[in-house]
């Protein structure tokens, strides 16, 4: 039988060691908090998030919570990009919104 998993959202950095340690099995961080917070530092702040989440052995889902528009495209493409060469471990899971991000991740 599968195990159950408690994924909570996110909206600000500083909740994600409160809900880990209030036994969530993973958490999941959405694009646009994320942006705000760490913005051209995106990666970096994710890269330490995730370090942190798998000490604990929990997991970290990133999710792209929008639906893009013909100008987000290019910026997304850059971004993912960025995230295979730069991050050391990628998230656990990407959540999409939107079919046409879901190719591009895909």
């Amino acid at each position: 039988m599968k195990q159950n998993e408690l994924v909570v959202s996110v909206s600000k950095i500083e909740y994600i060691e409160a809900v880990l340690k209030a036994g969530a099995d993973a958490v999941c961080i959405c694009y646009r908090s994320f942006v705000k917070q760490h913005g051209d530092d995106l990666l970096s702040g994710l890269e330490q998030q995730l370090t942190y989440v798998h000490s604990l052995s929990k997991k970290l889902y990133f999710a792209f919570d929008f639906f893009a528009h013909n100008e987000d495209i290019a910026m997304l493409k850059e971004l993912f990009l960025k995230l295979q060469s730069r991050i050391k471990a990628l998230p656990d899971a990407i959540v999409v919104y939107d079919p046409g991000v879901f190719r591009l991740v895909k």
